[in-house]
């Protein structure tokens, strides 16, 4: 029962934290300081179509702290997606590496798997 209030809290964070996205001259952009204003660990927004994976990307101190807290830095045990703590976003790192539970109900990472089919590259047009 915990877990379904968890994710249920942080389906409407996430629906909330999407108010942040103005489309202006056909492309999205993200408005970073109202993120951060919400929560100062507010790094990068991913997404990627056609998976659920929608979210804000917060960045804290080390890697544990957001496995089992969310946005809102509420104890969650759904936690929240997460950049590794080593990482630069300054455009000095090769790689970044983003974390997030991989749930049953397909929110977080959940969907993430749907890049393995070969019918996901064929819509994004992706060279296998």
């Amino acid at each position: 029962m915990i877990w379904y209030l968890n994710n249920k809290e942080n389906k409407t964070i996430q629906i909330e934290t999407k108010k942040a996205i103005k489309k202006v001259d056909n492309k999205k952009e993200v408005n970073f300081e109202e993120l951060k204003s919400k929560n100062e660990d507010s790094i990068a927004y991913l997404k990627v179509p056609e998976t659920n994976i929608d979210y804000v990307v917060v960045k804290g101190n080390n890697n544990s702290y957001y496995l089992n807290h969310n946005f809102n830095r509420k104890y969650n045990t759904s936690g929240w997606v997460f950049a590794d703590y080593r990482n630069k976003f300054d455009g000095s790192d090769k790689n970044i590496i983003i974390y997030a539970h991989n749930t049953m109900d397909g929110s977080m990472f959940g969907s993430l798997k749907n890049v393995l089919n070969e019918s996901w590259y064929k819509k994004m047009k992706i060279p296998k």
